[in-house]
């Protein structure tokens, strides 16, 4: 009985790491998504300048910046799901 119970255990810990490996990598590629957003609203806010559009630039780097943000936490929050799964190999 403890054997089967010690493999149940060892089934969901591999489980658990699959998903947060998963999780991590979702994330990691959700971040570099928003970075690319980040970029093109920076990109946006540049021409919204040329053209004299000083309120709608500002608006698209409020964007920029918020997406920048978005992804940092993107990216912690991914390094904490690898760090997870990576702990529970032991």
């Amino acid at each position: 009985m403890d054997q089967a119970i010690a493999e149940s255990a060892d089934r969901a810990a591999r489980r658990t790491r699959k998903h947060a490996e998963s999780l991590s990598s979702s994330l990691t590629r959700t971040a570099k998504a928003l970075e690319r957003s980040a970029t093109l609203a920076e990109a946006h806010a540049l021409r919204y300048e040329q053209t004299g559009r000083s309120g709608a630039a500002a608006k698209e780097r409020q964007v920029a910046e918020h997406a920048r943000e978005t992804a940092q936490r993107a990216r912690v929050h991914a390094a904490e799901w690898l760090d997870r799964s990576v702990g529970r190999k032991q």
